[in-house]
Order: C-alpha cells, then sequence, then structure tokens
C-alpha cells in the first residue's frame, strides 16, 4: 500500500542538466517538494530504521528524458519531505508511458491527463 501518490506537473528535468546548480534544475527539486507537501503537509521526514521504496511514472506527449535520469532530481525533491536521507530509499522504479497509450489507472492519473499534457506520478511505499 502507498505511503502517498501525488502528481508533478512536468515535463521533469534530467540530471544531466548542464549543472546541478541550475536555476531549472533547483526550481524542480522545488517542484517536487512542493507537489509532495501538499499531499502530506504535515508529516516530518521518516526517521531513523524506516525505509521507502519510491516509483515514478513519466506520462508524456514529448519525446521522454531516459528513466534513469528522472530519478535522481525526484528523490532530492522528496528529501527533506518524505525521508531524512535518500539512504533510506532501498528501491526506485522509473518508467514512461506516452499519455495517449495509457488507461489512467489511478484517479490522480486520470485527473492529471485532464489538466497537463506531461506529468511524473510518483508513489512512495513504507518497506
Amino acid at each position: 500500500m502507498p505511503l502517498f501518490a501525488f502528481v508533478v506537473q512536468g515535463p521533469p528535468v534530467s540530471v544531466n542538466a548542464k549543472d546541478k546548480q541550475t536555476r531549472k534544475y533547483q526550481a524542480w527539486i522545488r517542484t517536487v517538494r512542493e507537489a509532495a507537501r501538499k499531499v502530506w503537509p504535515d508529516a516530518a521526514a521518516l526517521a531513523g530504521d524506516i525505509d521507502v521504496d519510491v516509483h515514478i511514472v513519466n506520462y508524456h506527449t514529448l519525446p521522454p528524458l531516459d528513466v534513469d535520469n528522472v530519478i535522481k532530481p525526484v528523490l532530492d525533491g522528496l528529501n527533506s519531505v518524505v525521508y531524512d536521507d535518500d539512504s533510506q530509499v532501498q528501491r526506485v522504479a522509473s518508467e514512461r508511458i506516452q499519455l495517449e497509450d495509457m488507461d489512467y489507472p489511478e484517479a490522480a492519473v486520470r485527473a492529471a491527463a485532464n489538466l497537463y499534457s506531461e506529468f511524473l506520478y510518483i508513489e512512495v511505499t513504507w518497506i
């Protein structure tokens, strides 16, 4: 069962951004962090022996980023919201799905598909 799930309007920014300190890269991390906080606004980051799995789905219409390039900025954005340190992440799954090819299994995905042409759906699960 997911600890929580949320949507981030995209398209995502790649970990291969020219310089990780660029405004665009840092703005994307803040965007992910703010989206996570909206779903889990009163929660403190999970500390201690609690580990998590993160599942990232990039729904796209534009040519997508490589799935591995999406991961690091998302994990950085979840840092301090979901966990104290990304060493608590035990497993990450990242995939991409062309928006027109999917059947919208989750209500949040159906709603996002009506609003955005590019977005991420992120689930975080306790393990």
